[in-house]
């Protein structure tokens, strides 16, 4: 078989494209099963908690220039 400069780039580029996939892959799994364990991790600690006593999600901050009100005077 015969192949020319072209196809051997062509074939490179996909195999980087593979290897690109492979890996965000492979994390996005580990990832995934990461963020499962914290959250079964968070329910198992706030079970039994009083509901004033559970951490609230922090809210983020609004710029004063978004808020729609004078506050930036």
């Amino acid at each position: 078989m015969v192949e020319t400069a072209g196809a051997l780039i062509i074939f490179t580029e996909i195999g980087q494209l593979a290897a690109i996939a492979a890996i965000r892959t492979a994390l996005n799994y580990f990832l995934g099963r990461e963020i499962a364990r914290e959250r079964a991790e968070l329910e198992r600690n706030t079970e039994g908690e009083p509901e004033q006593h559970r951490r609230r999600p922090a809210v983020p901050a609004v710029p004063s220039g978004l808020t729609g009100g004078d506050a930036a005077q």
